[in-house]
């Protein structure tokens, strides 16, 4: 493997969240067979992976994140604080989100309290001729997206997600929602909390709701400064 060691351990949680490319997953598999120190590695983070996981079942992981340190324990707190962002970062790469908490059909669904969140940009997505470019987006909010379906249809529900991009297509999903049939315009319109997403390349994809999960999806590429 070409990378060095420091370098290869960073890969872990990426390639435990499928977010590798399919050449640096064979990469890091090789470095797997070679190499006790990362195969230990790997396997403390599925161990925690699935710690993490059977907390969100329990309901216990929200108010393990929350808990407050009393001020007299000030080391432990410092040690605590540590773990408890590592945790964090975890639960975001591991855990599934909902979807509506990063693609929805309005600005409202995406409101953590009264108001909406403002819409800070738009953008519109279409196949051109083969692939559709890669679309450019900032992070610093909600930003809409105007998704033009190939399938020009009135008769059409379609189901929306946005998953990390490999060039594959089956990247890890980290938002979905049913978007309907398209509007008059003949476009789908989304609306996506980029504030919520790391810097990095994902896809928007765009399906009929009632086909099988073979069938041929819109894929649109982004990529988060």
């Amino acid at each position: 493997m070409a990378s060095t060691q420091p370098e290869a351990e960073d890969l872990v949680p990426r390639y435990l969240a499928g977010q590798l490319t399919p050449a640096e997953s064979e990469a890091f598999e090789r470095a797997l067979s070679e190499r006790a120190e990362l195969r230990d590695q790997t396997e403390q983070a599925l161990k925690l992976k699935e710690g993490l996981a059977r907390l969100r079942e329990r309901g216990e992981l929200d108010a393990l994140l929350r808990a407050p340190a009393r001020p007299r324990w000030l080391p432990y707190a410092a040690a605590a604080a540590v773990a408890m962002i590592s945790l964090a970062t975890l639960a975001w790469l591991y855990l599934p989100r909902s979807a509506s908490s990063l693609l929805a059909l309005s600005p409202q669904q995406l409101a953590s309290g009264e108001r909406p969140p403002p819409v800070v940009a738009s953008y519109v997505l279409a196949r051109m001729r083969g692939t559709a470019p890669v679309t450019e987006l900032g992070r610093a909010g909600v930003v809409e997206l105007r998704v033009l379906p190939s399938m020009l249809s009135s008769a059409v529900s379609y189901r929306a997600q946005i998953r990390t991009g490999d060039g594959t297509g089956r990247g890890r999903v980290v938002g979905e929602v049913d978007a309907g049939r398209a509007a008059a315009d003949g476009y789908v319109t989304l609306y996506l909390d980029a504030a919520q997403l790391p810097p990095g390349d994902y896809e928007v994809s765009l399906s009929p709701s009632a086909a099988g999960p073979d069938a041929q999806a819109d894929r649109f590429p982004l990529r988060l400064r």
